[in-house]
């Protein structure tokens, strides 16, 4: 009975880390090909800038805590690829340990690649993408928001 008490009690423990993200890198030298098949995934690709964050679920005081939901307006500075306006809404979740986005700060300049039809858009950390990645993959080819 001990043993099976001791067996749950670690499986408890360590079950957080079978949910773990874990997210490919890029192989070296093969950096322009992960961008372009990421790229390639999207329906919509664009740069821009946080303007507000939102926690749904969250005490009325304080910072977002781990797991929650978070909603972010961002002014959409560049677009790569498909259509988009001048301001995009996205919703995620706050733990990283599970391909969260973490927390989003007002200010804080990010690439995002979104899926269609979602609005506002469901993000996670597989969402993000690098401004240089974003300039490699088109060849440095973007335009303004409408």
């Amino acid at each position: 009975m001990l043993s099976i008490v001791v067996w749950v009690a670690a499986g408890l423990a360590f079950a957080p880390a079978l949910y773990a993200c874990s997210l490919p890198a890029a192989a070296p030298g093969n950096e322009l090909r992960a961008a372009q098949l990421k790229l390639r995934s999207a329906d919509v690709a664009i740069y821009g800038v946080v303007s507000s964050v939102r926690v749904l679920d969250a005490p009325t005081q304080g910072l977002p805590s781990v797991g929650q939901t978070i909603e972010a307006r961002v002014r959409v500075t560049r677009i790569f690829k498909g259509r988009a306006g001048r301001i995009v809404r996205v919703r995620g979740n706050t733990n990283v340990a599970t391909s969260g986005l973490g927390g989003l700060r007002v200010g804080v300049r990010l690439g995002l690649l979104l899926e269609r039809p979602a609005r506002p858009y469901r993000v996670s950390l597989s969402s993000r993408i690098m401004l240089r990645e974003l300039l490699r993959a088109t060849r440095g080819k973007w335009r303004s928001p409408a």
